[in-house]
């Protein structure tokens, strides 16, 4: 049955989103991901991986990454090293090294994601208010 609805959504991400039903929400939402079809249909085919393959999420985790580079280009951000970097940290792909690098202001949520990924798995989780004080300064100041 999986099967049925992942193909289902890839053939939409095969057509350019003006030929997409007009009844379903979600579409009507990823209309501005036109120019980015390729991106959701590899999540499609990652997801399709993860649940029916033996990749283990592996192609699934790569879509995602190119997800966020595409979030950014659609963004009007230039796609540098450390979007990719961030966005693998945040998934859990690689772990801290060094100091993270800063990312534009548009990728703020992406700076938050990542930095609370890497507090929970360095042990620095505290109390509710120390992480509501972590999620107020990766807010305003991404890092």
């Amino acid at each position: 049955m999986i099967q049925l609805r992942l193909a289902w959504w890839r053939e939409r991400f095969n057509e350019p989103a003006a030929a997409w039903p007009p009844g379903e929400p979600l579409l009507a939402v990823l209309t501005a991901w036109d120019s980015e079809r390729a991106v959701l249909a590899s999540l499609v085919d990652g997801f399709e991986a993860r649940h029916v393959g033996e990749d283990g999420g592996a192609a699934l985790n790569l879509a995602r990454v190119e997800a966020v580079a595409a979030l950014a280009r659609l963004s009007n951000v230039a796609v540098d090293a450390a979007i990719g970097h961030a966005a693998a940290q945040w998934l859990g792909l690689v772990g801290a090294s060094g100091a993270p690098a800063k990312l534009p202001r548009a990728m703020r949520p992406l700076a938050i994601l990542r930095g609370m990924t890497l507090r929970k798995a360095s042990g620095r989780g505290g109390a509710p208010w120390q992480e509501f004080c972590a999620l107020l300064r990766l807010g305003m100041f991404g890092r």
